[in-house]
């Protein structure tokens, strides 16, 4: 994500007309932001009352797909953690996941192609069984472990279209974690490969995990996972697509 783009979600996140929508829609009596990088939550909807009530909400202001977790994966520093810590049962393929991702080799990224990475079936399987059993999806989309917040609502606003559209975040994981499932394609012949969470009643792309870029680290592209707008009608809570925001 390119400081541009952080900086329009930031922006997107604090817009007020967005706030009046949400807080006409959901009845709430203020809209508070967060500000924090390290949690799920954009910003939280809050009804006042004898017990005060909390909603919140994950914002994304994508023009195609846009980034949802960007789990260190190489290097473990100082207070973050890696994709293997937040998520266990992925230790099984790690050095081959790895090994797709990018590994550092002389202060450059290199990447092996999934046909060059023996039984990467393997990584398909174990893929499948942590979203089945939602210990991929929950980190990645509602809670991280440690937080107190989960996110209720997947807020997805069009960047070159306008619109809006938010969804119900758990049915949305439960969606994905029954109807789902990961597999390697290649757009290409010269593809080294993609791996992708497609829905099996659509075909559609789901969720995508982008790799390492090429080159000199200082360079290089984290992998994250991206997020794709194809979920089913059902899980939409509200939905406008004359609705244009304002920065």
């Amino acid at each position: 994500m390119s400081a541009t783009e952080k900086l329009d979600g930031h922006r997107a996140e604090k817009s007020t007309s967005l706030h009046d929508v949400i807080k006409t829609h959901f009845k709430f009596d203020d809209i508070v932001v967060s500000g924090k990088n390290n949690q799920k939550k954009d910003y939280t909807g809050i009804k006042n009352g004898l017990l005060q009530e909390e909603i919140h909400f994950s914002n994304k202001f994508a023009i195609n797909s846009t980034q949802v977790w960007l789990p260190s994966h190489i290097a473990k520093r100082k207070n973050t953690k890696t994709l293997f810590d937040y998520v266990p049962g992925l230790i099984p393929v790690q050095d081959k996941l790895v090994q797709w991702l990018g590994t550092i080799s002389n202060k450059n990224i290199i990447r092996t192609s999934w046909t060059e990475i023996p039984d990467w079936i393997k990584v398909e399987e174990c893929l499948n069984l942590v979203t089945k059993d939602q210990t991929l999806l929950i980190p990645m989309l509602l809670q991280l472990a440690g937080d107190t917040e989960k996110i209720k609502y997947i807020t997805w606003l069009s960047k070159k279209q306008g619109g809006i559209t938010i969804i119900d975040a758990e049915k949305y994981v439960e969606y994905l974690s029954t109807n789902c499932y990961w597999k390697t394609t290649r757009e290409r012949t010269t593809d080294e490969g993609t791996i992708k969470l497609i829905d099996r009643l659509t075909n559609k792309t789901m969720i995508h995990l982008q790799r390492s870029g090429n080159g000199p680290i200082s360079q290089k592209i984290k992998p994250l996972f991206h997020m794709h707008p194809n979920w089913p009608k059902e899980l939409e809570v509200y939905s406008d697509s004359s609705f244009k925001i304002t920065l």
